[in-house]
Formats: structure tokens, sequence, C-alpha cells
């Protein structure tokens, strides 16, 4: 497993840690794909019972997706878009509940990331956006995800308009299970870690519940049918530039 993605064990509860934290854990198509088999080798794990994500660094959880490999055009976002698909279909394949530890920044992919889990705990220094429009992007994928969580206006206004928003107003909006203090947030959230261990079982109902209730049919398939429009719109004019000269004045900085 790439050092990208790490996975560990203690107990009944996998962790899975996004760990590029000099980059603030910017999500390649390669570890979103790796991510997808982290979740399938822990959900097949027969003592597995939770699995939680979680991203290292003092930057945040995550992000967003890493654009110097979006400036790659229309053949790296296809990848992209059918990585991002399958890790949707591996989290709804799975029995196992899941629970996002986040902090600190989680933008665009890192935030679709969240709207994947069962669970979120938030740190209250958490920023939350999907900054795509200021590309001239539309989110398209981001949003389908986020339609697991909001309502379809709500992901429409997060993605149009690209604003940041706290823990606690994702909390109020859905995103956000519950919000912890960031001064002593490792702690705190491992008892909740512990607390939704114990309850496993009953949040595996939950995840039947919701997909029962689905009627939009799997969250990888509308990604795939969103896919083209993702590579139309970075390809409309002056969209791979603004791309560029973010990265140019970035620097290589994370």
């Amino acid at each position: 497993m790439s050092q990208t993605i790490e996975i560990a064990r203690a107990g009944a509860v996998g962790r899975i840690a996004l760990n590029r934290p000099d980059k603030a854990n910017a999500l390649t198509t390669d570890m979103l794909n790796r991510l997808a088999d982290a979740v399938r080798e822990l959900d097949a794990a027969a003592d597995c019972r939770l699995i939680v994500w979680e991203g290292r660094g003092d930057k945040g959880f995550s992000a967003g997706a890493d654009l110097a490999e979006f400036s790659g055009g229309a053949a790296h976002l296809a990848e992209n878009g059918t990585a991002t698909a399958g890790l949707a279909d591996a989290v709804d394949a799975a029995a196992t509940p899941i629970l996002a530890l986040a902090h600190g920044r989680c933008l665009g992919a890192g935030a679709g990331l969240l709207c994947l889990a069962d669970i979120v705990i938030a740190s209250d220094n958490l920023v939350f956006g999907f900054p795509e429009i200021l590309f001239g992007m539309y989110p398209a994928a981001v949003h389908a995800l986020a339609l697991r969580r909001v309502p379809a206006n709500i992901a429409r206004q997060l993605s149009a308009t690209g604003r940041n928003i706290g823990a606690r107003e994702a909390q109020l909006l859905g995103l956000v299970s519950e919000t912890l203090p960031a001064a002593d947030f490792a702690a705190a959230a491992e008892k909740r870690v512990a607390f939704y261990a114990e309850r496993a079982v009953g949040l595996q109902f939950a995840r039947r519940v919701t997909a029962a209730g689905d009627e939009d049919g799997p969250t990888g398939d509308l990604l795939r049918r969103l896919s083209p429009l993702v590579i139309e719109n970075y390809e409309a004019p002056g969209v791979a530039d603004a791309v560029r000269a973010y990265l140019d004045r970035l620097g290589g900085k994370g």
C-alpha cells in the first residue's frame, strides 16, 4: 500500500489515513483508488466493525483534488472521475460503517469524502467548502456526493458560490455529525470513535436503511454520468488557464 494511504488496525476499528501532509493531503487518482482498496480490505475483515478515515498533519483532512494532476487535461480528469465513482462503489458495497475525523481544511474532493462517511466528527477549526467555481468549474462530482447528506438546493448553493463554511454551520446543514474543540480534538475524538465502535451494528443497519431508500441509484453510476460534464467544463475557455495560474501562485506549496 502506498505511503500516501496508511492502514492500521486497533481491535475492531480499522483506520485509513490520508498521508500527504506536505500537500494538505491533496487527493490524487492513485490515492482514490488505494482508498477504495483499503475500504474493501477492511470491510472484508470479519473482526472489523468500524472504519475510520482521517488526515495526517496540521493543515487539515484534505484540501481537495491534486490540481497539478488535473492540469493534465481530459484524460486525467476521466481517470479521476472513474476513481471517484469506484470509491463510491466500494463505500456503498461495504457493510462496515465509516466514520470520518475532520480537522482544518476540508475542501473540494476532501469535502466529498466526508459526504461518503456515515458519521463525521469535526474539529471546530474545520474549513469546509467546494472552491472549484473559483476556477470557472462547477464541481459536479462533489455536488453529487453532497446529495448524500444535504438537499439539492444546499448542494447547489455551496457548489455555485464556492464559499467556505465552519464546523458549526456544516453541522447545522447535516454535513457534520458532531463538533469538538480543536484544542483537545485528538483525545476527544477517540472517545467518540470508541462510542460508535460499540454501536457499529446499529450503524450497519442505518446503512441498509439508507440504501433501501435511495431512489436515484448508486452514487457511482451518477458520478460516471457526470464525468463527461466535468471534462467539458474543464475544457471551457479560461478554466485550464485559471488552474495553471493558481499553481504558479502557489509555487509548489501545499
